[in-house]
C-alpha cells in the first residue's frame, strides 16, 4: 500500500488514507488494551483468590487426613479466618506453602474478610445455613465440599468462593 509516487522533493510517501488506516488501527488496538484491561485484572484477582483458598482447604484436609479430624480453630462453624488467624496459623502452618502467621490475609480483590466453612457431619455437603456471614439472597444451594471459603468486600458482596455454581 505504499504510494509509489514522489513528492515535490523526491521522497516516497503514505497517502491521507493510509495514514488514516494505520492511525484507525492504533486507536482500536488502544481501545482493546485499556477497556481489556478490567477484565484481566478481574481474572488475575479471582486466579489470586482461587490459589489461597485452595492452599488453605488442601491445608485443611492433609491435617484432618494426619490427625483425624478437623483444625479445632474451625470446629465451631464458619470462621472468620483474620479475626482466627492465630487459632488456625499455627496449626496449619507446616501445610502451608504461605506464611499465613502475624499476616492479614487478603483475596486477590485485597478484601480482608474472608472465610471457612467446613462439612461438619461427613456427608461431603454443606448447607447453606451454615454460611453464617452472607447476606440472604447470595448463600449458595448445598455445596458438594468438605471445605468451602469465600470473601466479601465491604459491602458484604460476595468477590471470590472456592466452589463452581455446578457444585
Amino acid at each position: 500500500m505504499i504510494s509509489s509516487k514522489l513528492d515535490a522533493h523526491g521522497k516516497a510517501g503514505f497517502s491521507l488514507l493510509e495514514l488514516l488506516v494505520v492511525l484507525g488501527i492504533l486507536s482500536l488496538l488502544a481501545g482493546l488494551a485499556t477497556g481489556g484491561s478490567k477484565g484481566i485484572q478481574n481474572w488475575l484477582a479471582a486466579s489470586e483468590s482461587q490459589s489461597l483458598f485452595m492452599e488453605i482447604a488442601n491445608a485443611c484436609q492433609q491435617y484432618r487426613m494426619e490427625h483425624g479430624e478437623w483444625p479445632e480453630a474451625f470446629r465451631a462453624g464458619e470462621t472468620d479466618l483474620n479475626a482466627a488467624a492465630e487459632d488456625w496459623s499455627k496449626a496449619l502452618a507446616g501445610y502451608l506453602e504461605r506464611r499465613v502467621l502475624d499476616r492479614v490475609l487478603r483475596d486477590g480483590f485485597g478484601n480482608t474478610r474472608l472465610f471457612l466453612v467446613l462439612d461438619s457431619d461427613g456427608d461431603h455437603w454443606i448447607e447453606p445455613g451454615q454460611f453464617e456471614a452472607m447476606e440472604e439472597g447470595i448463600v449458595p444451594d448445598r455445596i458438594w465440599a468438605r471445605v468451602a471459603i469465600y470473601s466479601l468486600d465491604e459491602a458484604g458482596r460476595l468477590t471470590a468462593k472456592s466452589w463452581t455454581d455446578e457444585d
